[in-house]
């Protein structure tokens, strides 16, 4: 037995929750809304084409735990989604 307010922050902490796991992983939340076709589209189109890429670091340096990454496209008009850094484990 939840009150209302009991029940809507937990919902918010939800929702909350979720928008962050998103966007730290380059994804994003479907919610606060009814219509669920536009962002089912999105993924659709998102998953539709991609590439992966993998490289490995010359830097050997393991006291530099956060390095950054770039990625260039020679083709205009292509959109690029990466995380700008990484950090790699101690």
């Amino acid at each position: 037995n939840l009150s209302i307010e009991e029940w809507r922050s937990f919902v918010e902490t939800s929702v909350s929750s979720l928008k962050v796991l998103g966007e730290e992983t380059g994804g994003f939340c479907i919610c606060n809304t009814n219509d669920f076709k536009k962002g089912l589209q999105r993924v659709d189109n998102e998953m539709s084409d991609y590439y992966i890429l993998g490289y490995t670091s010359s830097n050997p340096d393991p006291l530099k735990v956060t390095r950054k990454l770039e990625i260039k496209v020679k083709r205009p008009g292509l959109e690029v989604i990466y995380p700008p850094v990484y950090r790699i484990k101690r």
